[in-house]
């Protein structure tokens, strides 16, 4: 159910070429999950618990939130540090973000094997327009 939205959000947060990481949210910089965060920044895409409709057919809805987790710090694996980055460049990636993500909604055609699709009656909306719900401030992991 999430594949094609996430592949779309992936691709929009993929064109920020200040992000050298973007994936999946599997806990990647918690303090229990070492050696999963390859680099930062980097910004892992989650969508929270979602009941689902059938609306016809195979065709099912949901409703979820998409969380961005943006990684962008003093990262280090085996004390030795990945990659540092300054409070502004922190900002500037999250300001980036928001409007790459803000106020647009996603349509298959967005994906280049579905391209084709793109201003035709076939295209399918994968999700309505995102709005910004909550920021959570910079935290240390």
């Amino acid at each position: 159910m999430f594949t094609y939205p996430f592949k779309i959000l992936k691709a929009r947060l993929e064109a920020i070429p200040e992000l050298k990481e973007v994936d999946w949210y599997l806990g990647q910089y918690k303090k229990d999950t070492k050696g999963v965060l390859k680099t930062t920044p980097a910004a892992f895409i989650q969508f929270t618990d979602a009941p689902t409709e059938t609306i016809g057919g195979n065709i099912q809805m949901a409703t979820t939130s998409v969380i961005v987790h943006l990684v962008s710090t003093n990262i280090k694996d085996n004390g030795n540090r990945i990659n540092k980055t300054t409070s502004a460049d922190h900002m500037s990636i999250f300001d980036a973000i928001y409007k790459v993500i803000d106020g647009k909604g996603g349509l298959l055609s967005e994906l280049p094997a579905f391209a084709s699709l793109g201003n035709t009656s076939d295209d399918i909306r994968m999700f309505n327009t995102l709005t910004r719900k909550k920021v959570v401030p910079a935290h240390d992991m």
